[in-house]
């Protein structure tokens, strides 16, 4: 099973039902991703909560600024995050330039309430 580890804010905005789309380099972990995939999501930095959720679809882009004009931002990050603050803290972690060397890909989940 693919794993994804998530900051605790990340992390219960998917559990509150305000963000629907995990975003994320396309690197050679998230090229194998598959629509109807399950994923273990885990609660950083102690890794004690986890939840199950299926890949619902994939959606590929050039960059981070790219995905950010075409999904609805309420689908990605909850208020007070803006576009600008958000893309400031990813271009610190994921240079422009690999992101458009690699592509950036969001990946819309389904949390599951029972079992998967």
């Amino acid at each position: 099973m693919i794993t994804m580890r998530l900051q605790p804010e990340i992390y219960d905005s998917f559990i509150n039902g305000t963000k629907r789309i995990e975003i994320r380099l396309l690197d050679d972990k998230r090229k194998e991703i598959k629509i109807g995939d399950k994923i273990k999501i885990i609660k950083r930095p102690d890794f004690n909560e986890t939840f199950d959720a299926i890949v619902e679809d994939l959606l590929y882009f050039d960059d981070f600024n790219d995905l950010f004009d075409n999904i609805d931002n309420t689908l990605l990050f909850d208020k007070p995050y803006t576009r600008e603050s958000i893309l400031e803290e990813l271009n610190k972690f994921y240079p422009e330039e690999e992101q458009k060397e690699l592509g950036v890909v969001g990946i819309k989940l389904n949390i599951c309430k029972d079992k998967c």
